[in-house]
């Protein structure tokens, strides 16, 4: 049966779902009480030495990620999730060629990062979607004063990554990038300021039609938190 005018424009402005990337269905109350739009793509980037979070949100599909050095085991693996893996270097010949290998983890992972979110773009959406939106978390006061030579590494990791996925979207791009403090990320998305990790994995998994919960899913919950924040800037043209 042929598609009406009004059909054909519905489908037009709704993403086309990929057939190889695990993808989730946001439930209508919270995509209309987050003003989750068609037209915006919403990046939450969740940054870790050892587990980087990725969502990729638009209108009430969500596209997670989670960027993984060593694949976890079948039964302890979300099937609702997308692992990547990466090659984590490590030497400890001296201090440069630790610094280097450790740049060259970076880097890795940056291009880890691009390229899944380039294979987003690709199959989902044929054209630019109108906005851009990169959020990250801040970092934790008491993770900063118990993991100071971590916290270096970590500020690495971002400083790198999150240059890269800015820049990553031509010039003219109406984007805007956010840091979100941890405790008002969790107040706004739990209704709890202190909430643990179950909290926030409870949260998320909650927010979705379908979700299968296995594993350590922590960084993706949050990246998800993130993604989906209200408490963000009004996108600006990219000009640098």
């Amino acid at each position: 049966m042929a598609r009406t005018k009004q059909q054909s424009a519905k489908l037009e402005r709704q993403p086309r779902v990929p057939s190889d990337l695990i993808m989730l269905r946001i439930k209508e109350e919270y995509r209309h009480e987050r003003n989750l739009a068609h037209d915006t793509l919403r990046i939450g980037l969740d940054m870790s030495v050892d587990s980087t979070g990725l969502a990729l949100v638009i209108g009430n599909q969500c596209c997670g990620a989670l960027f993984v050095n060593d694949m976890p085991p079948i039964d302890d693996s979300s099937d609702s999730i997308n692992y990547v893996p990466y090659r984590k270097e490590y030497s400890f010949k001296n201090y440069s060629a630790k610094e280097c290998s450790k740049m060259l983890t970076i880097r890795t992972l940056s291009n880890k990062i691009i390229n899944f979110i380039e294979m987003f773009m690709q199959q989902l959406w044929p054209i630019q979607p109108k906005y851009i939106r990169i959020v990250l978390e801040g970092a934790a006061m008491g993770y900063m004063s118990r993991n100071s030579n971590s916290l270096v590494d970590l500020m690495l990791y971002r400083g790198v990554i999150q240059d890269a996925v800015y820049h990553h979207f031509p010039l003219g791009t109406e984007m805007s990038f956010d840091v979100i403090a941890p405790k008002a990320l969790k107040k706004e998305f739990t209704g709890n300021g202190n909430a643990d990790k179950l909290q926030q994995i409870e949260t998320c998994i909650a927010k979705f039609e379908e979700f299968s919960w296995v594993g350590k899913i922590d960084d993706f919950a949050d990246s998800f938190a993130l993604a989906t924040s209200n408490m963000l800037t009004n996108p600006s043209p990219r000009l640098w």
